[in-house]
């Protein structure tokens, strides 16, 4: 059991290490909320979407990616003199851990380098993969039954709508989400596809 723990260690380990240095490699950060990191590690990405934005757009294209099916696998954040992206590299890097899309910014933070008075600024890097790239990431990556109960009755909240009643159950031979309706009673059954289309937003 120690054998294998370690080589699952050791393959995760994976996409957090890099043979190029430099700031994208030595400051990523892995979203372990993703299961299987290493598998997408092992993908071949062709093309990478790049995608340069403000400071303040950031968290709102990074939303369209997650909702339009993808998953994050990690990010770089870091400080430095000189505000020039890094376009090149995080190109490599993306393709180095299996994300198919970069989304990065970078701006000035006020702060100033004490040597030489140059302004120092901030980069922001978001990898992301497809969830479709593999039917073994679509089907891990589910919801719990919990965290689409949540997700449902949140946006009942936010709808005013009344909660589910006895909660929400993910079936995995049917790849379904069910519950029953609130108003009627009546039983619900949809595709996980549709059930992250509608409520992917309140997870």
């Amino acid at each position: 059991m120690k054998r294998y723990l370690i080589i699952g260690a050791l393959l995760v380990s994976a996409i957090t290490s890099h043979a190029q240095t430099n700031s994208i490699a030595d400051f990523f950060q892995a979203n372990y909320d993703v299961t299987n990191l290493d598998e997408y590690a092992n993908r071949r990405i062709r093309q990478v979407s790049f995608v340069l934005v403000n400071w303040s757009e950031y968290n709102d294209v990074q939303q369209r990616y997650l909702d339009g099916r993808y998953v994050k696998l990690g990010e770089s954040h870091w400080s430095e003199t000189g505000g020039v992206p890094y376009r090149d590299q995080a190109i490599s890097y993306a393709r180095f851990i299996g994300a198919d899309a970069v989304v990065y910014t970078a701006a000035t933070n006020g702060k100033y380098d004490g040597f030489n008075g140059i302004e120092r600024s901030d980069h922001r890097v978001g990898f992301y993969a497809k969830q479709s790239a593999g039917a073994s990431h679509s089907v891990v990556n589910r919801p719990t039954s919990a965290e689409a109960t949540a997700a449902i009755n949140r946006a009942q909240d936010a709808w005013h709508e009344p909660r589910v009643k006895g909660g929400v159950w993910y079936d995995p031979q049917t790849d379904t989400y069910n519950w029953t309706g609130p108003k009627f009673g009546e039983r619900r059954s949809k595709s996980a596809s549709w059930f992250l289309d509608h409520f992917g937003p309140y997870l």
